[in-house]
């Protein structure tokens, strides 16, 4: 503990675990169940070659920094502040779009699921 407050951690389970819940959407529902029982191969390969890797990088990365860590603390401490604020702009620019793409994906998810029929008005208000 410094000053009162518990060390941070970034644990490789935190980070592959963050990734798998990012990737693993309702989107990715339909493709995994039209594969069939491939699929399974194909996550342990997945898990393997991506989520390992992209976890021991990130968990290094946010242990290692003394800042608050995240993109832009690694890039600015890097490649200066510029370039620090370049990414965190094409991040979060990205942010909203994505946010926008998943709610009219439930909205058509719980249509489908439930059997209802929304119109465009009901769909984005939901």
């Amino acid at each position: 503990m410094e000053n009162g407050k518990p060390k941070k951690k970034f644990r490789l389970f935190d980070a592959v675990l963050m990734s798998v819940v990012v990737i693993m959407v309702v989107e990715s529902v339909a493709p995994a169940a039209a594969i069939g029982t491939s699929q399974f191969f194909w996550w342990i390969f997945l898990l393997v070659l991506f989520f390992l890797p992209y976890g021991l990088i990130s968990s290094e990365l946010g242990t290692t920094y003394v800042g608050d860590g995240g993109l832009y603390d690694w890039v600015k401490q890097a490649f200066g502040a510029r370039w620090g604020g370049r990414l965190a702009w094409v991040y979060w620019i990205n942010y909203p779009i994505w946010m926008a793409s998943l709610a009219v994906l439930f909205a058509q998810v719980a249509g489908t699921i439930f059997g209802i029929h929304m119109n465009t008005w009901v769909a984005m208000i939901v």
